[in-house]
């Protein structure tokens, strides 16, 4: 059954600056052949560095789970989100393209990697176990979404 609960609900509201920047950074992947979510990831790195004076980063960026070679994976119904550790390292003589595009074979070769449990994980990197995870982390859709004005129930 359809209700629509909310009779003046989900307006949509623009907002120059921020549809701007989206263009702008848009733009910037497609005459480099990256992905938005790299240049997301990138954007975010040198955010973290600027704000902890470090030039090796470390933050979770999580996955949709759904290994492309898992047959039916499309019809499936649940999560398998995963969150996995990226390590970022920002060196200053690398230009900005150049850095991103590295960047983007380091997260290609990370997909490998997305189904595997946060405690595998652990245990194959120099990390103690038991040492707190970084608490930055970001996520980014990689399909479009749809949203309604109408719930179903």
């Amino acid at each position: 059954m359809v209700v629509n609960r909310l009779p003046h609900a989900f307006g949509v509201s623009r907002f120059p600056r921020v549809d701007a920047a989206h263009h702008a950074l848009q733009a910037l992947a497609r005459q480099n052949q990256l992905t938005l979510s790299t240049v997301v990831i990138g954007a975010w790195a040198i955010l973290l560095s600027r704000y902890s004076g470090e030039h090796d980063i470390v933050f979770g960026v999580t996955s949709s789970g759904r290994p492309a070679e898992l047959k039916g994976a499309e019809t499936m119904v649940g999560l398998f989100i995963n969150t996995l550790p990226v390590r970022v390292k920002l060196q200053d003589e690398e230009s900005l393209v150049t850095w991103l595009q590295r960047l983007q074979r380091e997260q290609a070769e990370m997909r490998q990697f997305d189904s595997s449990p946060l405690v595998q994980l652990q245990g194959w990197s120099d990390v103690p176990r038991g040492r707190p995870l970084p608490p930055a982390c970001r996520s980014m859709l990689r399909r479009p979404v749809c949203w309604r004005r109408s719930a179903i129930i």
